[in-house]
């Protein structure tokens, strides 16, 4: 493997880092990222908490990356490079097993991390020793949502019940415990290229906790040349499959159309969708919810809440009027088996209405 380069305040090169033994690894592949590399970089030197290596991994970069990284004299910093291109997945696989500190937090070389993540997180992580792995809620940069909050789950058991649909954590958000990885020897697989992150929550979920802080600590960046946006039919498809893993744990082997509707549901933006859609989401859920009953593998009440707000968002989403929206939303035996967590939809809309009321 290449050989690590640290970089002191004063000298050139081979600085020591400033503890032997760090709170924080923050692991941060790069790959050709000159484009928002110096504000990434910049984010995480100025953190608030500052007890951490920035461990930055080089994929094999042949633009400015590495000069950039060069550029900053912290002695925190930990360049480390790949001697060919490995890829993502075994690259933070690289980064965890190389990583010193307590705890792992993911870093994206586009993105931007608010001045009291590390801080909020520690403290966090610190007070709740089951939990494995803390994201928070991020802001979206660039693309069509550029501003909004995207607000997901807080608690471990409504993470489990949303598994089942996609992530409910921001990847470059993410804390997580090394002792976790460590202990059940589960890291990200490559059988899953760019959903990795979701398959991996997967199976955590069955041995840690996961938390979502309720506080910006992140702005995500979407643009053309990430990986989500060049790789999108892989991705869709890893994900897809990760999703009739997880529906198979009901003991259900859906249909073609059963599944269609399923991957519909897990992915819903600003579709309009017909009435024929809504009405095979009502059969979809009912089938859920009465196979959840018999094996109780999603947790009670957070599951009937989780499908109670999709069955919400879908009839809002369907190309009828008001009128028919609120007669077949609550004209239907969900409204027997469903609930809505109201302060969930409460708090998003306030955060995307006053978003600097809550940011790291």
């Amino acid at each position: 493997m290449g050989q690590d380069l640290k970089y002191g305040r004063n000298s050139a090169v081979s600085s020591p880092l400033v503890t032997s033994h760090p709170k924080i690894t923050v692991l941060m592949p790069v790959y050709n990222a000159e484009s928002h590399l110096h504000e990434a970089i910049r984010s995480i030197i100025k953190q608030s908490f500052s007890d951490f290596e920035f461990l930055i991994i080089n994929d094999g970069s042949t633009d400015r990356s590495v000069e950039i990284v060069r550029s900053y004299r912290d002695p925190r910093i930990n360049l480390v490079h790949n001697e060919k291109n490995l890829g993502l997945i075994a690259t933070l696989n690289r980064g965890i097993h190389i990583s010193r500190g307590e705890y792992i937090a993911r870093m994206d070389s586009d993105d931007i991390s608010l001045p009291r993540r590390f801080e909020t997180q520690v403290k966090a992580m610190d007070k709740h020793g089951d939990w494995g792995i803390c994201g928070s809620w991020v802001r979206i940069l660039g693309g069509p949502d550029s501003g909004t909050v995207q607000c997901y789950p807080t608690k471990s058991k409504y993470l489990l019940c949303e598994l089942l649909f996609d992530s409910p954590m921001a990847h470059p958000s993410i804390m997580i415990r090394k002792e976790t990885i460590f202990k059940s020897n589960e890291y990200y697989d490559e059988n899953f290229k760019h959903a990795e992150d979701y398959d991996l929550w997967c199976r955590l979920a069955k041995i840690t906790s996961m938390s979502n802080i309720p506080k910006i600590l992140l702005n995500y960046r979407i643009h053309g040349s990430q990986t989500g946006s060049k790789h999108s039919a892989e991705q869709k498809s890893a994900a897809n499959r990760i999703r009739f893993r997880q529906i198979t744990q009901l003991d259900i082997d859906p249909s073609e159309e059963e599944f269609q509707t399923h991957k519909i549901i897990s992915t819903l933006r600003h579709e309009k969708l017909s009435e024929n859609f809504v009405d095979a989401s009502e059969h979809w859920f009912m089938k859920l919810i009465t196979a959840n009953s018999k094996k109780r593998i999603f947790p009670e009440p957070e599951f009937s809440k989780t499908i109670g707000l999709r069955w919400l968002l879908i009839c809002n989403l369907s190309t009828g009027g008001v009128g028919w929206k609120m007669k077949r939303y609550f004209d239907t035996p969900l409204k027997h088996v469903t609930c809505i967590d109201w302060s969930r939809l409460v708090k998003s809309y306030l955060m995307n209405r006053f978003p600097s009321r809550s940011s790291g």
